[in-house]
């Protein structure tokens, strides 16, 4: 296989900082040699960890599971909704079937929902794990509200809840979802719209119901 080049972006205002042992690196583009060659990316924008201490800042990073749930506590207490700001992912996140709190619940005003921009770059969220039988509005995130995801992919996992499943969010609320997709096995006990992703890249959402 050919060499192939992998830009990474985490805002307009970021610097972004590349490192590798092999390869070539220009600006915030880096051009692979091999499968199994290693990218370091470091950037000068707030981890979502400290969102509390940092809500000013429009750019945010998240690169742990720890950083997901950091996220879901924020929005689900309302204290914001990230409406004008933007979550980059710059690598793969490995949730390790730990249990994960959705981000964003539903409320009648949508106080307590993601209404922000989540720009996956390509990458993948891996081993994703939400079981709640009772739950309404569960996936990586729970409730989203004029939202947009880009380019971000549910590998595998399972999402278990009573209505309102999938892979990436559970409700999707005026979403814009840009080469998204779902691996993640959605079930659901009640008999709501369960939201699932194409299992290729695609620009739409699809609805089935139980």
């Amino acid at each position: 296989l050919g060499s192939f080049g992998f830009t990474v972006f985490a805002g307009e205002d970021a610097v972004c900082t590349l490192t590798s042992s092999m390869g070539a690196i220009s600006g915030n583009t880096y051009i692979m040699p091999v499968k199994d060659a290693t990218l370091n990316v470091t950037v000068n924008v707030p981890n979502v960890i400290d969102i509390e201490n940092n809500y000013q800042s429009n750019s945010f990073v998240v690169t742990s599971y720890e950083g997901f749930e950091a996220l879901a506590s924020f929005v689900n207490s309302g204290k914001g909704t990230l409406s004008g700001k933007t979550v980059y992912m710059l690598h793969n996140i490995d949730m390790k079937s730990q249990k994960h709190t959705p981000i964003g619940v539903y409320t009648d005003d949508y106080s307590k929902s993601f209404s922000g921009t989540f720009v996956g770059n390509g990458f993948k969220v891996i081993a994703l794990n939400v079981n709640d039988p009772n739950l309404d509005g569960a996936g990586l995130f729970g409730c989203s509200y004029n939202a947009t995801f880009e380019r971000i992919g549910i590998a595998s996992g399972s999402v278990n809840a009573k209505n309102r499943a999938g892979g990436l969010t559970g409700y999707g609320d005026t979403c814009i979802f840009t080469a998204c997709y779902n691996g993640a096995d959605i079930t659901t006990t009640g008999n709501e719209c369960t939201i699932r992703l194409p299992d290729e890249c695609a620009y739409a959402i699809l609805f089935f119901k139980n």
